[in-house]
């Protein structure tokens, strides 16, 4: 084996580098990016999000997203987790992804021997779970020694005029009651209730754990000045209060970040749930939609709902990209942000890549750009409005995600397409390989009966006499006749079939029409009657007069081929309200019931659905149908009660263009 194919081969190695807004994470990406290299592997990128991750400042945040980004230019996979036990999402995901080797950085925070009992390294944890993944720490070049105080905690807190105002009515409620209380007589017991009752109150109402503590503190403080002797000053006699108010602040300081902490994944859940359903709608709206600009219109639609951004959506057709589509919610937002970007938009189109703001690639640019791809291929470019800011984590992966289940959409609309196509292509085939069979079987006796008859005029013409001559004649001129019309027939047919017919309609005189047909259908009537019924009245009507008169020739035809000679054929024509009506009765023996359904379907002749029959290859009704159907009316068949068939058909009006009026 070369080492050109050794080094294709992919290791076994699963590696994962987890994670964080310290500084020190860019290290970690990197380090991971050079082992996936030296072990010809992918690597994971893993964040957990906790509760802490709602109190992360502006600056930690955009350092985060910063990560994100970077893992992906990198072609890694980025991967976000939720829970609070770090170290247990940590070991749980790496069994599942079936993880061998964890990157992670070191935490330089010094523990004292006492706090090392009760608060361990996240990676002593991480190392103690598990025995089988290596676990490699990074040393963060950021490092710097300081002292660690208990402000530093809730540096990120800001307090709110609401919240303050909110805790000052709410600890003095509580006051009330618990004076209200006093004066009838209750225990100390049920007064602290009411103050730890209404520090919970308080952690319910405001975020974070600053206004809590606060409370907490002016709770003990208040209850030592109102209800504890000396009462009016925050001295007491009895020293059992020491313990009493420890308890008190400890009681609500635990039962209040616990209501906090509730609080906080009470509302995470519903966020996520809330997200869920909001993409699990816009995907079953995307896989419900027909039509692949409905597709890339539906998808942009949800996409600007959810983020509240404008966005643009471009579709692929013949390795080119439409007109773009807009779809404009931010309505402070301007949709000329969106000009201009054509080098954009098909960098990224041809690349299959994202681009604009918040890249390495046009990163000036006010619009970032993302590919709608599937196995590889390029189905179009979605494009959002970052004029204002860069969008975050959470909505690059809402986008991401309707990005997604839009390319499915468009690969089951063109996969939908293609198998269309190829059943119409498929029927073609079918109908071809019928039409030449029937086509192939017809000719040959008219052929042959011509061939035969113009032998013998030319080798015992002088031996004939002239009625045998004009015999022979005859039958030559009547097989032409047939032969003629079945081209016309396969000619139209084959214009229906590639869409190729104009109907040139104008306003024709329906007297006119019938009575060229019927002229030019003289020989074939030659052994029958023929009635011909009009109404007095003129009756004009938009359509293509040689095509009807086609249809009519056909109906004639078929009626005098199934009728006995010396029948009548009768042509009748009158009018209803929107319609004229067009009716040709035979006295024949009528359609027989079974195949009356399917006689206007191509090649069915006598009951059969493809021609055996020495004439007629089963296309003269089938073209009647079409040119029917062209003109916007319709055709049916039905027998008589008094024996023969009725073929009616017709026409629709134009009432603005109908001229009516008297001989």
């Amino acid at each position: 084996m070369s080492k050109e194919e050794n080094t294709s081969i992919e290791s076994s190695e699963q590696i994962m580098a987890c994670i964080s807004p310290s500084p020190s994470s860019e290290k970690v990406i990197q380090t991971a990016v050079k082992m996936a290299k030296s072990y010809n592997s992918k690597f994971i990128v893993l964040y957990v999000e906790s509760i802490k991750s709602q109190t992360l400042s502006r600056e930690e945040k955009k350092r985060l997203n910063s990560y994100f980004n970077l893992v992906e230019q990198l072609g890694g996979e980025m991967v976000t987790v939720y829970g609070d036990s770090v170290d247990k999402q940590i070991i749980q995901y790496a069994e599942l992804r079936n993880v061998t080797k964890i990157i992670i950085g070191k935490n330089h925070k010094k523990f004292t021997s006492i706090s090392h009992f009760y608060k361990r390294d996240l990676v002593d944890k991480i190392m103690d779970s598990n025995d089988y993944i290596d676990v490699y720490i990074i040393p963060s070049p950021f490092y710097k020694k300081e002292k660690s105080n208990f402000i530093s905690e809730f540096s990120n807190e800001m307090l709110s005029f609401r919240e303050i105002i909110e805790t000052i009515i709410i600890m003095t409620i509580v006051t009330v009651i618990a004076k209200f209380l006093n004066y009838m007589g209750f225990t100390d017991v049920n007064e602290i209730m009411i103050f730890i009752l209404g520090v919970i109150v308080v952690y319910i109402k405001t975020k974070g754990y600053l206004m809590g503590i606060i409370s907490s503190i002016v709770g003990v403080l208040i209850f030592n000045y109102l209800f504890v002797q000396p009462k009016g000053s925050l001295q007491f006699y009895d020293k059992n209060y020491i313990t009493t108010f420890a308890i008190m602040l400890i009681v609500s300081f635990v039962i209040g970040s616990l209501t906090n902490r509730i609080q906080k994944e009470a509302y995470n859940s519903y966020i996520r749930e809330k997200r869920t359903e909001i993409l699990y709608r816009a995907s079953s709206k995307l896989l419900s939609t027909v039509g692949t600009y409905d597709v890339i219109s539906t998808g942009i639609e949800y996409i600007s709902r959810l983020i509240n951004r404008n966005v643009v959506g471009y579709l692929e057709e013949k390795d080119k990209l439409s007109s773009l589509l807009i779809y404009n919610e931010n309505k402070s937002d301007s949709k000329s942000i969106f000009l201009n970007n054509e080098k954009i938009v098909y960098w990224t189109f041809l690349n299959g890549k994202e681009s604009g703001k918040g890249t390495d690639v046009f990163g000036q640019c006010d619009v970032y750009y993302t590919p709608v791809k599937v196995h590889n291929k390029v189905l179009g470019v979605i494009g959002i409005s970052s004029s204002q800011g860069i969008i975050d984590r959470e909505q690059k992966f809402i986008v991401q995600t309707i990005v997604g289940q839009m390319a499915v959409a468009l690969d089951r609309e063109i996969l939908s397409s293609q198998q269309e196509a190829s059943k119409v292509q498929i029927e073609r085939e079918r109908l071809r390989s019928n039409l030449l069979r029937s086509v192939s079987h017809d000719l040959r006796s008219p052929l042959a009966g011509i061939k035969g008859s113009v032998s013998t005029i030319l080798e015992n013409g002088a031996f004939i006499d002239e009625n045998t001559k004009k015999d022979l004649l005859i039958g030559i001129y009547n097989d032409t006749e047939w032969l003629i019309r079945l081209v016309e027939n396969l000619l139209s047919m084959t214009r229906f079939d590639e869409g190729n017919v104009n109907i040139a309609k104008n306003m024709e005189l329906v007297e006119e029409v019938v009575s060229e047909a019927v002229q030019r259908s003289s020989k074939c009537f030659k052994y029958h009657r023929v009635k011909v019924n009009i109404p007095e009245k003129i009756i004009m009507v938009s359509m293509d007069g040689s095509l009807i008169e086609q249809v009519l020739i056909n109906l004639f035809d078929n009626a005098v081929k199934f009728s006995p000679k010396h029948s009548l054929v009768e042509i009748k024509v009158y009018e209803e309200s929107e319609d004229v009506i067009f009716e040709v009765a035979d006295n024949g023996n009528g359609i027989p019931e079974k195949i009356l359904p399917y006689i206007f379907d191509r090649f069915f002749t006598n009951g059969s659905k493809v021609s055996d029959s020495r004439r007629g290859v089963g296309l003269g009704l089938a073209i009647c149908k079409s040119i029917v159907e062209l003109h916007g009316g319709k055709i049916t068949a039905y027998n008589k009660k008094e024996g023969g068939a009725v073929f009616k058909f017709n026409i629709p009006k134009e009432k603005r263009e109908e001229i009516n009026y008297e001989r």
